[in-house]
């Protein structure tokens, strides 16, 4: 993921944090692991050149996976 992408996000998890609806030890981490979630095995499988059919749902999916999962470790409890 580019430098830009993880300062956004690592950013945007940090104002979560403030406003007291994350619980996050440390934002920029979250937000290397959340951008890390969201590659799967796409990633590797595209860096090697192998077969991959991504539709539409398919990324849906992943992302919808990806943020329930996120989400449910760093939730304010």
């Amino acid at each position: 993921m580019s430098q830009e992408a993880n300062e956004l996000v690592s950013d945007y998890l940090d104002q979560q944090v403030k406003a007291g609806r994350l619980s996050l030890p440390c934002p920029r981490i979250a937000a290397t692991q959340f951008l890390g979630l969201l590659k799967t095995d796409l990633h590797m499988r595209l860096l090697f050149n192998q077969p991959v059919s991504v539709s539409r749902a398919k990324l849906r999916h992943i992302v919808d996976c990806s943020v329930q999962m996120f989400l449910g470790g760093c939730r304010k409890r």
